[in-house]
């Protein structure tokens, strides 16, 4: 009896265990599946859901896995100091406001109101240099409009050196953007003024936003978009080491734009003459280039492809140098004048007097009959030679370093030359130079 009681005994502890092995293999399934939604790279489809270790992922997009779209501790500050390292590579999709509508302008009129809070805010942001400021000194050089709620205006204090948050230079992406004073805008919001990069570090202002400020800093024309930025960086090299320094405007469908580069330069240029003026570069980093998608040309180059017109040229030369308006007959009288007085000493010369060593280097206007400009010549005269006056050899000899000139019926004369002779007045003349 014992014995068949045993037998029996032993046939339902072998049912328990296999029940208990039925049920450890059924858990230790059910966990292997849940482990794999952890790890998704064991080899299972992930689920859709986001966990602990896809956050981790997403928290460091740099690690290989795609971002999720949130940004972070270390973008936000990006995001907040452009400027903090190195130009970027000309991608600016890691600003978080590309999502947003291209800028948009608003013409305002300039009020009493409006011009009391300017010049309160410029005030403001120089009384840490400057204790007392005569609020009759701050000039208004013109009113943009609004950007939103903000203000874009240039203006600056006539009789200090002293900037607005002692910004001088600021370099934003590949932007530099420099402060002088006939180059100074600024953004004003809710009574407080603020350099363009300032404002682009409190999000007053967007990238694309920044883009339309740059052009109203450099040249006054609000038509320098984010497109134009984008199609600059696609097409120039060692776009860390180039900062877009000045926009001259659109020709033909090409963004005109000055690059400081700030690399070791293979070709220097420091200036170029064409259909006899010549653009003088103050580094030879700052030569004006034309850039489209399609690629990019120098001003001779855009020239020889008909990309622009000789009037385009006067016009680029016009911003360039902040001259009056030029046109053939102007640069036909002036040349003419240099090329005469060279002539009449031209056996003092050390090499050949030809009419195209004389360049037009800047147009500051006429004056009742006096055409006042810069102009240099490369045939050197030896003065220990020549029976010139005195006048006439710093004209010759120093060219537009000694300048301005003053041409009057046919005759050329130093800038106070003219003032002794009673051709100009003294104020005009303290006026040019």
């Amino acid at each position: 009896l014992l014995r068949k009681e045993d037998k029996f005994m032993k046939r339902i502890l072998v049912l328990i265990l296999i029940i208990f092995s039925i049920v450890c293999i059924v858990g230790c399934s059910g966990n292997d599946d849940k482990g794999n939604d952890k790890n998704p790279d064991l080899g299972t489809p992930d689920s859709g859901i986001i966990d602990d270790n896809d956050q981790e992922d997403n928290k460091n997009p740099d690690s290989g896995t795609p971002d999720s779209g949130i940004i972070d501790d270390n973008e936000q500050e990006d995001n907040k100091n452009p400027d903090s390292g190195t130009p970027d590579s000309g991608n600016p999709d890691n600003y978080e406001e590309d999502i947003e509508v291209n800028s948009q302008l608003k013409s305002e009129e300039l009020t009493e109101d409006l011009k009391n809070t300017f010049v309160s805010a410029y005030i403001k942001s120089i009384s840490h240099k400057i204790e007392t400021v005569d609020e009759n000194n701050i000039i208004i050089n013109k009113y943009y409009g609004t950007i939103g709620k903000a203000h874009i205006v240039s203006m600056y204090d006539k009789y200090s050196e002293v900037y607005p948050n002692d910004a001088y230079t600021e370099k934003i992406k590949n932007f530099e953007f420099s402060f002088t004073y006939t180059t100074n805008t600024y953004v004003i919001f809710d009574g407080v003024l603020y350099t363009p990069k300032q404002a682009f570090e409190e999000k007053i202002i967007n990238f694309s936003d920044l883009c339309l400020l740059f052009g109203l800093h450099t040249s006054g024309l609000d038509t320098f978009t984010k497109n134009d930025y984008d199609n600059i960086m696609n097409v120039i090299n060692d776009k860390e080491l180039n900062l877009i320094s000045k926009y001259y405007g659109k020709y033909n469908g090409h963004c005109a734009v000055s690059m400081f580069y700030l690399g070791l330069q293979t070709e220097v240029v420091f200036e170029e003459t064409h259909e006899g003026i010549t653009f003088s570069y103050g580094t030879f980093s700052s030569r004006i280039r034309l850039i489209s998608e399609n690629g990019e040309h120098t001003i001779k180059t855009a020239l020889e492809n008909n990309v622009i017109t000789k009037e385009d040229l006067y016009d680029l030369f016009e911003m360039h140098t902040k001259s009056a308006e030029i046109n053939d007959q102007i640069i036909e009288t002036i040349l003419t004048a240099a090329y005469n007085l060279c002539l009449k000493y031209k056996e003092d010369f050390m090499k050949e007097v030809k009419y195209e060593d004389c360049e037009l280097y800047k147009y500051y206007g006429k004056y009742d009959d006096s055409y006042i400009f810069d102009i240099h010549s490369y045939n050197w005269i030896n003065f220990t030679k020549t029976d010139a006056t005195e006048e006439e050899i710093i004209i010759l000899q120093y060219g537009f370093s000694a300048g301005p000139y003053v041409l009057n019926n046919g005759v050329i004369y130093t800038l106070y030359g003219a003032v002794n002779k009673g051709i100009i007045t003294e104020e005009l003349a303290k006026l040019i130079k």
